[in-house]
């Protein structure tokens, strides 16, 4: 058993293709992958096994990914003998690579939270009869916020 497998052997070994791995890092947030010198994915035996299990559970009991997130931090934190909890598969991970993962999982809900929020006081504006165009972030009303907000 090897100790890292690239993106290219974990797709080979899960049959899962590519990009839904990498899209998978990006939404759950137990699956904690490193990278190498090179900037390349680095996949732990761990990584595949929690990838397994995701598969699994999106693709043969129907759970959708963050269904199959909260059953996947369920069962590591519930209390049993089992070798699975989120210390185990946590191992190995330097303090440094979880706290950039926790942190950039908090700016895209950062960001998220600023987003609904913007449509939150626009829904509320327009109920109002009112539409803040200069706080509208969206690119394609640019040139209308350009020609309202200039007279």
């Amino acid at each position: 058993m090897k100790n890292y497998y690239s993106i290219k052997e974990v797709a080979a070994i899960t049959g899962l293709r590519e990009h839904v791995i990498r899209y998978w890092e990006r939404k759950v947030s137990i699956l904690l992958i490193e990278r190498n010198e090179s900037n390349r994915r680095i996949y732990t035996q761990k990584n595949v096994e929690i990838i397994k299990e995701l598969s699994y559970l999106i693709f043969k009991r129907h759970f959708t990914i963050g269904g199959a997130e909260d059953e996947l931090i369920r069962r590591f934190n519930a209390p049993s003998d089992s070798s699975h909890d989120v210390a185990y598969h946590m191992d190995g991970f330097s303090n440094d690579v979880i706290q950039k993962e926790l942190l950039g999982g908090l700016q895209r809900q950062k960001q998220n939270l600023r987003e609904v929020k913007q449509r939150l006081s626009n829904i509320h504006a327009d109920e109002q009869g009112v539409y803040d165009y200069s706080a509208d972030t969206n690119p394609s009303h640019s040139s209308r916020n350009e020609k309202l907000l200039s007279g």
